[in-house]
């Protein structure tokens, strides 16, 4: 095991010079920490330009800055390669760029991460001098390699202006494949993705959201989350806030489609926009969604400003007002 400590992000840097990755950790078992420190401009021809954790180990990063690190395929400031543990807290993460998944963290196979009291912001392919409108993927993936199921945690943190580029979803978190995400007490504002999901793009795995905001985040459908939900996915979302975030296709603000669930609790929506179906939430394919004690103000779409049943599935919508 090792432990980094630096005297301060601002004043202990480790610079890659843009030649290579910066730390690599490849030892089974152990723990690895950094604390008070900036690793920044990393290269890596494929994983983890800043860390790579290439092990079953246990990373920890505190107090530390991540920024302007580039991977060819996964992880642009940290990858989690095969299953290890990696804990990231009072961290800023920002001005990273991966091609593939996780332009600031990408947790592959069935690693376990967790991001507390944190900011990942300005995480896109612009940010390295490339077009983010043909290429790059959004800030945070949970990758499921393999067919595993990883599972990431955020709590407490800031997530901002990132961007999804050429075709690709979630320009906040990506859950890709089977895996779980839990969002508590976060901010999501100003992410952009090329295709599905501003904020949040959920592919058949579960995803659970409470006490968190998302503004101005847009997309082509979906505009804040988008939940394809298949084989037994689940989208819910309790005690949330929801404001002008924009779709140019369905969903201003979620979307729950596939063969899934939706469900939203106790949460409010206002001032949300969609080219075409559900202003602020609409309901596709054959899932079912769930409506409870919600507040829908002033939305709008072209079908169901508040909200919107495309599908052939049961929706139960109670105690809520449009």
């Amino acid at each position: 095991s090792v432990t980094i400590t630096g005297s301060g992000a601002g004043s202990t840097i480790v610079d890659g010079n843009a030649l290579d990755r910066v730390f690599e950790v490849a030892d089974d078992g152990g723990t690895v920490a950094f604390s008070g420190l900036t690793i920044s401009d990393g290269d890596a021809a494929e994983y983890g330009g800043g860390i790579l954790n290439n092990s079953t180990a246990t990373v920890y990063v505190d107090g530390s800055a991540l920024t302007r690190s580039v991977a060819g395929k996964t992880g642009g400031a940290i990858d989690n390669h095969v299953g290890g543990e990696i804990h990231i807290r009072n961290s800023t993460l920002s001005d990273n760029f991966a091609v593939e998944g996780g332009s600031a963290l990408n947790n592959n196979r069935g690693g376990v991460v967790t991001v507390t009291d944190s900011t990942v912001s300005s995480n896109s392919a612009a940010d390295v001098g490339l077009d983010e409108n043909l290429a790059g993927a959004g800030a945070i993936s949970n990758n499921a390699e393999l067919d595993t199921a990883g599972a990431i945690t955020v709590t407490g943190s800031q997530i901002s202006d990132n961007r999804a580029g050429g075709g690709r979803s979630g320009a906040g978190i990506s859950n890709d494949g089977t895996g779980t995400v839990v969002v508590e007490d976060t901010t999501f504002s100003k992410n952009r993705a090329h295709a599905n999901g501003g904020a949040i793009f959920n592919g058949s795995g579960q995803v659970t959201i409470s006490d968190s905001r998302f503004t101005e985040n847009a997309a082509t459908h979906g505009g804040a989350i988008y939940s394809n939900a298949d084989k037994g996915g689940l989208l819910t979302v309790r005690e949330s806030t929801f404001e002008l975030n924009s779709a140019a296709g369905d969903g201003g603000a979620v979307v729950g489609t596939g063969s899934g669930s939706l469900e939203v609790l106790d949460s409010t929506f206002s001032k949300n926009s969609a080219d075409d179906w559900g202003g602020a939430v609409v309901n596709q394919n054959q899932g079912s969604a769930t409506i409870q004690n919600v507040s829908l103000s002033e939305n709008a779409g072209l079908n169901g400003g508040g909200f919107a049943n495309e599908g052939n599935g049961l929706v139960v919508v109670d105690s809520s007002t449009f």
